[in-house]
């Protein structure tokens, strides 16, 4: 995000892990610092569009060399080697106008397509991040939609709701929108949390396991 803010940005970048706060986030900056008003965004997603519309669009030039933003989605849909190939080579000589996104909702560098995407890209690891890191984020959000938290229950919304960022954000916006605008949320005036519906990922398993933490 640094890098982007004082505007070195690569052509193709490749996110892979599945968390949509920090996916919008980055495409969020990229859009702002490299194409601003004037430029346009693209969306394609390959479970819907075809890889030739794709092709035909990172290739194409603007008479006016207009820059452009392409988000590229489902790329496990593609399942020709020759399509494979394609792209790979494209990315080793990308269009000039265009910055292309490829997401990964997975974090999949076992398969050899996928890792050679990572390693042939600018790569950002987008797997929802660790409890330390997770609640930075939160505050910062938090921060910017000026919704104020006491500590301990950022904390236990954190414990309750962490498989995301965005999910952390939701549970806490929907308190803010009941207490009202301003009105801190602390223990005094919001006690009651509703059940959690957490989602788990293999690393909390594994973390577990290592730190020998078997009831939790």
């Amino acid at each position: 995000i640094r890098r982007i803010r004082a505007n070195k940005i690569s052509l193709v970048y490749s996110l892979f892990g599945g968390e949509a706060f920090l996916e919008d986030f980055i495409i969020n900056e990229l859009k702002r610092v490299y194409i601003g008003d004037k430029g346009q965004r693209l969306c394609f997603s390959l479970d819907q569009d075809s890889i030739e519309n794709l092709f035909m669009e990172l290739s194409s030039n603007s008479l006016f060399e207009d820059k452009r933003i392409i988000t590229l989605r489902e790329i496990k849909k593609i399942r020709s080697e020759i399509n494979k190939r394609e792209l790979i080579k494209y990315i080793k000589s990308p269009n000039e106008n265009v910055v292309l996104i490829i997401i990964c909702e997975d974090f999949d560098l076992k398969s050899r397509f996928l890792k050679d995407l990572s390693e042939k890209t600018e790569f950002i690891d987008c797997r929802p991040p660790f409890e330390n890191e997770m609640k930075k984020w939160v505050k910062y959000i938090l921060n910017i939609k000026k919704i104020i938290i006491e500590e301990c229950m950022l904390e236990e919304y954190i414990h309750l709701y962490g498989d995301s960022i965005s999910h952390v954000i939701t549970e806490i916006y929907k308190i803010s929108i009941r207490l009202g605008e301003g009105v801190e949320i602390n223990k005094m005036n919001y006690s009651s949390i509703e059940e959690s519906d957490r989602l788990y990922h293999l690393w909390h398993l594994q973390d577990c396991l290592g730190k020998k933490d078997f009831s939790k």
